[in-house]
């Protein structure tokens, strides 16, 4: 995920009733570039992380897609994962929706709520984040839902700030339904840009 201000996960997406395909990891990616530029393996690397200090939050696979687009390679043709975004009012999210862009106005931000859970890896017990920033436009009310690194995003916004979700994803709240009458919450996942405008 990346956080860009321009004044720039948990769980992957799944295919939605708004439809996309999910992006090519590094292992795709990576031999792409090697093949269309001249950069060494080392240089491609050094590139990326140039991205990522630039970038909040950005992962090594968006990290490694910014550079290829640097250096005029279009992945999206390469590789064949071009696909229509949905531009999207409040009032028109439903959850298991995939590749949503929709801008928002920040009305609040919670704070940081953390609990225990069980990592799936190793079996132990590790403290987990999660945070919301409160959202809306004309048409609703809804959050954006943040975990853990993703948590210190909320830091950066504040009451007013616009926002623009690129190829965000939703799930279902049933506290959101009740709430504000939008079932579904946005949630960032690797491939999604938070850009405060």
């Amino acid at each position: 995920m990346g956080f860009i201000d321009t004044n720039s996960a948990d769980d992957s997406s799944e295919n939605t009733p708004s439809a996309s395909v999910e992006l090519p990891g590094v292992e795709t990616i990576l031999p792409v570039i090697l093949a269309e530029t001249d950069l060494t393996e080392k240089e491609v690397w050094e590139a990326a992380a140039e991205k990522q200090d630039e970038i909040a939050f950005l992962t090594d696979t968006q990290a490694l897609w910014l550079t290829a687009t640097d250096h005029g390679i279009d992945l999206s043709e390469e590789l064949g994962t071009g696909e229509e975004s949905y531009e999207l009012e409040v009032q028109s999210l439903e959850p298991d929706m995939s590749w949503v862009d929709i801008t928002v106005t920040v009305r609040w931000t919670t704070d940081v709520h953390e609990f225990e859970r069980e990592d799936k890896e190793t079996g132990e017990t590790e403290t987990g984040r999660v945070r919301n920033i409160v959202v809306g436009d004309d048409t609703g009310t809804t959050q954006i839902t943040l975990w853990d690194e993703q948590t210190a995003v909320a830091d950066k916004v504040e009451k007013g700030d616009t926002l623009r979700v690129e190829r965000g994803y939703t799930k279902y709240s049933e506290y959101l339904e009740n709430q504000y009458g939008c079932p579904a919450e946005i949630r960032i996942g690797d491939q999604t840009s938070l850009i405060k405008k």
